[in-house]
């Protein structure tokens, strides 16, 4: 009697076991909820001073839900921009504009937007360009080159 009851509570763990991780399996392989099964293009780019402003570095980052909702987001990182503390500088990319930030104490600016607040970031493509400009002038650019499309 006593091993009957053993091999039962052992027959159950083993079945509690295999469903708890046939669930945690199936959980893996599941979509994220965030992307969903819809197809996402995301894009970076580097930026790169000019004449005015050789230090200056940057990266830009396009993210795009290509259904559903037609999300968009647009982030961009500029650093080295010293002679420009406490002014503001315009980000293009695509030959429109994104927006104005101010660069800060040490030199970074960094601006983010996305249509999921109401925020206007246009159709971007490969090979989009990237522009930050002060008063006119060029400060840095670049271009988005490297493209990963993610099937949700």
């Amino acid at each position: 009697m006593r091993r009957f009851r053993l091999l039962v509570i052992v027959a159950s763990v083993a079945a509690t076991a295999v469903a708890v991780g046939g669930s945690a399996a199936s959980a893996a392989r599941a979509p994220s909820p965030s992307i969903g099964t819809h197809p996402i293009v995301h894009m970076r780019g580097r930026v790169v001073g000019r004449s005015a402003y050789p230090a200056a570095r940057g990266v830009a980052k396009y993210d795009a839900l290509l259904s559903g909702s037609h999300r968009r987001s647009f982030v961009i990182n500029v650093w080295n921009l010293t002679k420009l503390k406490g002014k503001h500088v315009t980000v293009f990319a695509g030959g429109q504009r994104i927006g104005r930030t101010r660069v800060g104490d040490r030199g970074g600016a960094h601006l983010a937007r996305d249509t999921a607040r109401g925020q206007i970031v246009p159709n971007l493509s490969p090979g989009a360009t990237i522009r930050v400009r002060h008063h006119g002038g060029l400060v840095a650019s670049g271009r988005f080159t490297h493209v990963t499309h993610i099937l949700g």
